[in-house]
């Protein structure tokens, strides 16, 4: 998981602007990829990817898996 997680890192740092609606999904693999010790940018991350789906859909598929990794992930 190792090369997956530089794959998505170096994803979401070259990710034009034209393509940010990529930019939650990424995010939020990346937060699932990472190991424990990095909880707290895992945690930011998928919170991230929580406000930009909510922003475009209130109702977005993706908010229930977001709000269930980040209640199974506590602080």
């Amino acid at each position: 998981t190792a090369e997956a997680v530089a794959d998505l890192e170096h994803s979401l740092a070259g990710l034009p602007a034209e393509e940010a609606e990529y930019r939650p999904r990424a995010a939020f693999q990346l937060a699932r990829l990472l190991p424990p010790a990095e909880r707290a940018r895992a945690r930011d991350l998928a919170s991230a990817a929580r406000v930009a789906y909510h922003r475009k859909d209130p109702n977005h598929r993706e908010l229930a898996a977001i709000d269930a990794w980040l209640r199974d992930h506590p602080p």
